[in-house]
């Protein structure tokens, strides 16, 4: 079923208005709709929201704070992004990360702001230690974090270097590198809600798209409407 607006998300779309007005203005940029045709509560392909069953099934806060992560998702031109960052690297480009390192800045925004999100998630903080050992207070890694320079950051051997914990030594060893952040960070504190968007178009007949996404790397260009920190980074 695929409504014109989502019944399923108006209750929390008005709360989270009420509540946090900054996000009204950000959600008439999105276009929100009921679907069933995936199984997790909610979803983004970078320009619409989509409110599976389960969604239903969330607290009202959880609702509110699901529906928020996913606004955010669409004011940082996340989607597009990531097809910037595809277009850089080509195949190397690994969507599963970027989509990690794009909920983990998301999600530590949002809980900085008194945000309820459902469990389990991913925070910038959480992920930093889990993967390169570096400790700090949220407000100081969103500022010092975007996405791109996270996602370069979790691709470096510096930061998978660290990310093996417990029984997932096995994996760090076994997988490559790029998958080591990810498997550090589900060790630590699970990642909660992902976008999913799109596989990016390829530069090149032979170039290949992976999965699902978020994406940011080294600053080269700033996405025009992205957000900046106070250092200037797009989040």
């Amino acid at each position: 079923m695929l409504q014109r607006h989502s019944a399923r998300a108006t209750r929390a779309l008005q709360k989270l208005a009420e509540q946090d007005p900054a996000f009204a203005g950000l959600a008439l940029w999105c276009t929100h709709l009921d679907s069933d045709v995936q199984d997790g509560p909610a979803w983004t392909d970078g320009k619409a929201i989509y409110y599976g069953p389960t969604y239903e099934g969330l607290s009202l806060p959880e609702q509110m704070g699901l529906a928020a992560h996913h606004i955010l998702h669409i004011a940082f031109r996340h989607a597009p992004r990531s097809r910037a960052m595809f277009v850089r690297f080509g195949n190397r480009f690994d969507q599963d990360i970027f989509n990690l390192a794009t909920d983990a800045i998301v999600n530590e925004t949002l809980l900085l702001s008194g945000h309820i999100l459902p469990r389990p998630l991913v925070r910038l903080t959480g992920l930093l230690k889990a993967t390169t050992r570096e400790e700090m207070k949220g407000e100081e890694a969103v500022t010092k974090y975007d996405a791109e320079r996270l996602y370069i950051l979790l691709m470096q051997d510096g930061g998978a270097r660290q990310g093996a914990k417990g029984g997932r030594a096995a994996i760090a060893a076994a997988a490559p590198r790029a998958r080591v952040a990810a498997a550090a960070a589900k060790a630590a504190n699970a990642p909660g809600p992902a976008a999913h968007w799109p596989r990016p178009p390829a530069p090149m007949p032979t170039a290949k798209g992976s999965a699902p996404i978020s994406t940011q790397g080294p600053r080269t260009t700033t996405a025009r409407g992205a957000r900046k920190t106070r250092s200037g980074a797009s989040v």
